[in-house]
């Protein structure tokens, strides 16, 4: 069976606001939005050929996360 892929396009919804940008180091921008409904959606672009890892840090809480070298990526919160 095959997974169905998600797109930026079906994170971020009308009425969005962007919360934050942050270029976390020169390979690696990430771009913040809060949708109505409440979520949050990142989404982060690594430029680099390497993998980066990322601590995401939220109301105590840290996760880490790894991004794929030439890649863009969405993460829901």
């Amino acid at each position: 069976r095959r997974q169905r892929q998600m797109c930026i396009r079906d994170s971020i919804k009308p009425g969005a606001v962007r919360i934050a940008s942050s270029a976390y180091s020169p390979d690696l921008e990430i771009t913040a939005a809060k949708n109505p409904d409440g979520t949050i959606v990142l989404v982060v672009m690594n430029t680099s050929e390497e993998d980066k890892l990322v601590n995401l840090r939220m109301n105590g809480t840290t996760t880490r996360l790894t991004f794929w070298g030439n890649s863009i990526a969405t993460v829901l919160i």
